[in-house]
């Protein structure tokens, strides 16, 4: 599911920070399941009968989504509406082989480090030659992988 994307989940029931873990934790299930990380995330909507309890300021709040999210936050809109809390996300996912990407013009990386890719001989071989395009523009190419194929 490449592109933008819309994700959705109510939570069932306890506290504020009981259903915010939740519903962060359904959303971040189908995100994962479209290929999306957290850093896709470009805004949400998070509904409730009393949204004050869900402001990201409070810091069991940011906690909470911080134990999900991680570090990363979107812009987040909070909404007056019926019962438990909802959550409306939307990402921005790009999905896409780094390794195909064609020799940059100019480095595009200062330096590329690389550790524990080389067990399957075909990935080996494409990381190799993603490596070589980098490296002949002038990227320093960092290699830690002893004993590999």
């Amino acid at each position: 599911m490449p592109g933008p994307t819309e994700f959705s989940a109510t939570a069932t029931g306890g506290s504020p920070v009981e259903q915010l873990r939740e519903a962060l934790n359904a959303i971040f299930t189908q995100l994962r399941g479209a290929g999306g990380r957290g850093a896709d995330f470009t805004a949400m909507t998070w509904r409730a009968a009393e949204p004050g309890a869900f402001d990201p300021s409070r810091s069991e709040i940011d906690l909470c989504y911080r134990e999900v999210f991680g570090g990363f936050r979107p812009r987040i809109a909070l909404e007056s509406g019926d019962g438990l809390l909802t959550v409306r996300a939307w990402a921005d996912i790009l999905v896409r082989d780094m390794l195909d990407d064609p020799a940059p013009v100019a480095p595009r990386y200062d330096v590329i480090l690389v550790g524990d890719l080389f067990y399957e001989r075909d990935t080996s071989a494409r990381a190799l030659a993603f490596l070589d395009r980098h490296a002949a523009v002038g990227t320093r190419v960092i290699v830690g992988d002893p004993g590999r194929t």
